[in-house]
């Protein structure tokens, strides 16, 4: 088996390593990893981004091989989308990036209380894991930026729509039940902790939420 956590992870370390040394060895290290994630991990007949599959993309109709985590597709969907505009609005990745971005708000959005649970069966079965209908902040960030890179790179081609309903209903459900983003919920918008990985994903998540890198030129050149 192979997990997501491995590629997504690397695209943004070379995204990272390729800003400050320039090094062409990132880009073919995001080419593979993005081919991987699309031919292995994607599974349009299921509508998703599964987090774990076999060693040749199968699907594995397991507890395993059927989890979804919301959350991290939302943050290869932010992935692909920066890359997309690093690469002056790849038109074939904003597809892709738009279209994970779609499926995880589908599979993931509690459409009753509102918010992003954690982890979901791709199929609609139960989930092991205890924590399954928790809404913790860090994903909601996560999310924040895939969908303003969504909604502002999509609008140029005419298809923004979703992204910004999903902003829209983003905002109000951050606003209502998060405060300051510092509280992890249950399923029902109850408060369960106050200091939930505030150490493990503060620096990354919160931080990149308050200044998403690029995403001001990317609105000035939409708008201008």
């Amino acid at each position: 088996m192979k997990g997501l956590a491995m590629p997504m992870c690397l695209i943004v370390t070379a995204q990272e390593l390729r800003r400050a040394l320039g090094d062409p060895l990132c880009t073919e290290t995001i080419d593979c990893t993005l081919a991987e994630i699309e031919h292995d991990f994607l599974k349009p007949e299921l509508r998703c981004v599964l987090e774990t599959v076999g060693p040749e993309g199968e699907f594995l109709d397991t507890f395993d091989g059927r989890m979804v985590c919301p959350g991290h597709a939302l943050e290869v969907g932010w992935f692909i989308l920066e890359e997309a505009r690093l690469r002056q609005r790849d038109p074939r990745l904003i597809q892709l990036g738009t279209k994970i971005v779609d499926w995880s708000f589908e599979i993931g959005w509690d459409r009753e209380y509102g918010g992003i649970l954690y982890y979901r069966d791709a199929r609609g079965l139960p989930c092991t894991e205890y924590w399954q209908d928790m809404k913790f902040w860090w994903p909601h960030n996560e999310a924040i930026i895939a969908c303003l890179l969504a909604w502002l790179l999509a609008m140029a081609a005419g298809r923004g729509a979703l992204a910004g309903l999903a902003l829209v209903a983003l905002g109000w459900y951050l606003v209502r039940l998060y405060y300051g983003l510092e509280t992890s919920l249950l399923g029902k918008g109850l408060a369960l902790m106050a200091t939930g990985a505030v150490l493990v994903c503060l620096q990354f998540g919160l931080r990149r939420l308050s200044r998403p890198p690029g995403l001001a030129a990317t609105a000035g050149d939409i708008h201008a």
